[in-house]
């Protein structure tokens, strides 16, 4: 018989089942260190017990809130000076000093050195001078009842790092912060606020309390005890720091008067509260 002649090849077959798993392997070798991966983000800032409190004023009938970074304390209203008889003592207003919890156009008590102690309470001659809101100026004074939208607010906050006032002595910020320090608000340069009564004192220029963040031909408001009754007093005065150009230096400056707020703001200073940046110090 001869040889038979192979046949064509025939279909693929179905896919026969898996089949059973095999042994597990031996361990391979340990590989080769890797690169050094790229540096992590920076992570927050820890809580601690050392700190410094400073104060920020709204200047609205709103707290507002505490810079970045910063934890906040407390909020109040915006103190700005107290006078009893002829004594008066104006509050820095980047200290926590500034802003009182609570609101009263009398927050103090007036004490004799007698023998047997004499204090007064609310009496009639005391004053008080709050910061106030952007509110428009009133026509005549308002009661103490309704003086709550006229007081600023204001919140005390903790710094990990010091804040210090920056003035630019011209009509516009710039760069103000200086390298490893940031920029917590700008504001107006303001040093110095005197009441009706010729009563009043100074701002620390490297005060967060000079620069206030809206300018106010008159950014506060007086309150007395003896009608109960709050007004932007015509006779009280503030002083701003004014800009200054480079060519204005060592000579008599021109004396000019402005009858609106927005004239004016050409010749006041800006400034800058800045911080000190942790991540500065851990270099």
């Amino acid at each position: 018989m001869p040889n038979p002649i192979p046949g064509p090849r025939g279909p693929i077959g179905d896919q026969g089942p898996r089949g059973d798993p095999g042994y597990r392997g031996m361990k391979g070798f340990i590989g080769e260190k890797g690169q050094r991966g790229p540096a992590g983000r920076n992570g927050t800032i820890g809580l601690d017990d050392s700190g410094f409190l400073f104060t920020v004023h709204s200047q609205d009938s709103q707290p507002p809130s505490c810079p970045i970074y910063t934890t906040p304390v407390y909020t109040g209203y915006s103190l700005v000076t107290l006078q009893g008889d002829d004594d008066s003592t104006t509050m820095d207003l980047g200290t926590p000093g500034s802003c009182l919890r609570k609101f009263s156009i009398m927050p103090f008590a007036n004490c004799f050195a007698k023998v047997n102690g004499h204090c007064q309470v609310n009496m009639r001659n005391g004053r008080s001078y709050w910061l106030s809101t952007l509110e428009q100026y009133m026509l005549s004074p308002a009661r103490v009842e309704n003086i709550k939208p006229y007081i600023s607010r204001c919140i005390v906050c903790q710094s990990r790092t010091w804040l210090v006032a920056f003035h630019s002595q011209r009509d516009d910020i710039g760069q103000m912060c200086p390298p490893g320090w940031e920029n917590a608000w700008n504001g107006f340069s303001f040093p110095m606020a005197i009441g009706s009564s010729s009563n009043g004192g100074v701002q620390p220029l490297e005060s967060p309390g000079s620069c206030l963040q809206h300018f106010r031909a008159l950014p506060f408001i007086e309150c007395n005890n003896h009608d109960g009754n709050c007004f932007h007093w015509q006779d009280g005065r503030s002083y701003w720091m004014s800009s200054i150009r480079q060519n204005e230096q060592f000579i008599k400056p021109i004396g000019t008067t402005y009858k609106t707020e927005t004239g004016i703001l050409q010749h006041v200073s800006r400034c800058s509260v800045c911080r000190r940046a942790m991540e500065s110090l851990l270099r």
